[in-house]
């Protein structure tokens, strides 16, 4: 994979994969093009974590115990899989992803993101959807898009085995050199988390909710 995202200078990359036993008309050596970044399914080790649920509940659990144990490139399904003849005779696969499974991706799923431990790629239903029957562009809600933002920015820039340089999301050292408050400064060193304090982010968060006043604050 590193190998892959370099081919563009650090900048950034699409990749196609393609399962080629689907394209057995086509001549083998026409089936893929490196040179364009179309490649075969198995060019990297990959996961395909499907929950093949039902239940919105059994699926997220499946669903963060999957990537909490993950060894490779993890593709991560947070979809439920309706029986035909149940879930779909009283819901539509619409309502289910609308209603209870997509929500319950930014309360469930995201408390089990942790710093060594997330899904590279996220696969939803009726993905930006939150009202029933709304697909038009202008009804459609961010969440998924803020998701990918925050799991890049704040917790992978947060893992040293991955981004080596500096957390973007603090201020500059620069700025802080030319305080005229040195002693206020180291107070608010004291109290701020080390940027790759490898604390769990869920677990600073709901420190906040806590009595004790130091942690409240996430101090």
């Amino acid at each position: 994979m590193e190998k892959l995202m370099s081919s563009n200078n650090g900048k950034g990359c699409v990749l196609i994969f393609l399962d080629t036993a689907h394209m057995k008309n086509i001549p083998e050596a026409k089936r893929i093009s490196t040179d364009d970044g179309i490649h075969k399914s198995d060019a990297i080790q990959w996961t395909n974590a499907w929950p093949e649920k039902d239940d919105t509940k059994a699926v997220a659990e499946w669903a963060v115990d999957s990537w909490s144990r993950k060894t490779n490139f993890h593709v991560g399904k947070w979809i439920s899989t309706p029986n035909p003849f149940t879930s779909t005779f009283v819901y539509s696969i619409q309502s289910i992803a609308v209603l209870p499974t997509n929500p319950a991706l930014y309360w469930r799923g995201v408390n089990g993101i942790k710093l060594k431990k997330f899904p590279n790629v996220l696969l939803v239903d009726y993905i930006g959807m939150v009202l029933m029957n709304e697909p038009q562009w202008d009804s459609l809600s961010a969440e998924l898009y803020t998701l990918a933002i925050g799991i890049n920015l704040y917790t992978i820039s947060e893992n040293c085995d991955i981004n080596k340089r500096r957390s973007p999301l603090l201020p500059s050292l620069k700025n802080q050199r030319r305080s005229s408050k040195p002693a206020r400064v180291a107070v608010q060193r004291h109290h701020l988390r080390q940027w790759n304090d490898h604390r769990a982010p869920s677990a600073w968060l709901s420190s906040r909710t806590r009595g004790d006043p130091e942690e409240r604050y996430g101090v």
